[in-house]
């Protein structure tokens, strides 16, 4: 259950890399490469940390394993720049940047960080819980639980005295595992006023009451 390197790396050097100009990293990672130049040529220490990045957006669906948005000859409706907003990747990281005193990247297995959580936290914390899909997870992630995984992890997170949400694919499997819990289906739709369709996600909560449904809108 441990976390992915590389996009814990990324994580930590983004934490840290706000003290000097975005400039470079503007040119480093946003710039038109040249075909048949590699990426990692004009990457230095972080390569892996901003191959992430990377791959990330410019992947379907931001999973690596997936290929490349609008197909290794950009024939799709989508191209490879689809969720890569330069100005708006740029934003979004100083906005980060601007918390970074608040932010602490950990890396540690799941189980570990609960652990912490129940010890270390402050009791009005909210601690948000994501783990990888059951029925997919193997398809999707590279770092992907066993059955035995999901069924620990959630014995530890409802033994939380601390308010906590951990959201999923919405199976039987895991309904089961958090059959004791309060929760709530709903579905990944970018529209508030049609009909809602077929739940498709499930989120259970502890020690927290909430106000309203979850929904997702689309950014602006």
């Amino acid at each position: 259950m441990a976390s992915m390197p590389s996009l814990i790396q990324f994580l930590r050097y983004q934490r840290a890399a706000f003290m000097a100009p975005l400039g470079w990293l503007q040119l480093l990672c946003f710039s038109k490469l040249e075909p048949g130049i590699s990426l990692f040529r004009f990457i230095p220490d972080h390569q892996v940390a901003f191959a992430t990045f990377f791959l990330n957006r410019t992947n379907r669906s931001g999973i690596l394993s997936a290929g490349v948005i609008g197909g290794k000859e950009q024939k799709g409706d989508c191209k490879l720049d689809a969720r890569f907003n330069k100005e708006d990747l740029c934003e979004r990281i100083r906005r980060i940047g601007r918390m970074r005193q608040h932010i602490s990247v950990y890396g540690l297995d799941a189980m570990d960080l609960i652990d912490m959580i129940k010890d270390e936290f402050p009791s009005n914390s909210l601690t948000y819980f994501d783990p990888p899909y059951y029925e997919k997870g193997s398809q999707l992630y590279r770092n992907f639980y066993k059955p035995e995984d999901h069924a620990q992890i959630a014995e530890k997170v409802s033994g939380l005295q601390k308010p906590w949400l951990v959201t999923y694919d919405n199976c039987a499997p895991i309904k089961a595992l958090y059959s004791k819990t309060n929760s709530v289906e709903f579905s990944l739709c970018y529209s508030t006023h049609k009909a809602r369709p077929k739940a498709t996600e499930a989120m259970f909560y502890g020690n927290l009451n909430l106000h309203e449904s979850p929904y997702m809108t689309k950014r602006d």
